[in-house]
């Protein structure tokens, strides 16, 4: 609740790095495990290149906050199974 609370009162700093990102969308969910908390961060970008590039380039305050706390947080990917993965576009 915390972290939603922040974002929400930066808000103008999270549209900046969504324009700089081309992002359009931006969920992350904290899921209880049997072995511990998984983090699950979706996120809906135009370019997913661009967003790479520009959120690893990136200054910003909030984009430098991120980066922390994902270091701090992170601790590899975990082993997930694709259930579906379905466009209406056909892609």
């Amino acid at each position: 609740m915390a972290g939603r609370t922040r974002l929400t009162q930066r808000r103008d700093e999270v549209v900046e790095t969504f324009r700089a990102e081309s992002t359009q969308h931006e969920c992350a969910y904290l899921l209880q495990g049997a072995s511990g908390p998984v983090l699950v961060y979706v996120q809906q970008v135009d370019d997913p290149e661009q967003a790479r590039r520009a959120f690893a380039t990136s200054q910003l305050p909030i984009d430098q906050d991120h980066k922390q706390v994902m270091a701090e947080v992170r601790e590899g990917p975990a082993e997930m199974e694709l259930l579906f993965d379905i466009s209406a576009g056909g892609d």
